[in-house]
């Protein structure tokens, strides 16, 4: 059985840049029901906001509020 870090690696090399396959993967692992990987594959292609899948616009949205009221929190 391949750890994350192996089957990432394989994704990167079969993958490359070609940015149809990027979002592709993003696609597919969202279908698949691992929003938080496809949150990692969309944000280490850098694949704009617009394109994303919603739900994983909404999660990005989401990681972004906690990141912002965790620093507000710690701050005061």
């Amino acid at each position: 059985m391949l750890g994350p870090e192996s089957w990432r690696e394989m994704v990167r090399e079969a993958v490359g840049d070609n940015e149809d396959l990027q979002l592709e993967l993003v696609e597919g692992v969202n279908i698949s029901g691992d929003l938080q990987e496809a949150l990692y594959w969309a944000n280490t292609y850098g694949i704009p906001k617009h394109k994303r899948p919603y739900n994983i616009q909404m999660l990005q949205d989401e990681a972004s509020c906690r990141s912002v009221c965790h620093m507000c929190f710690v701050s005061f």
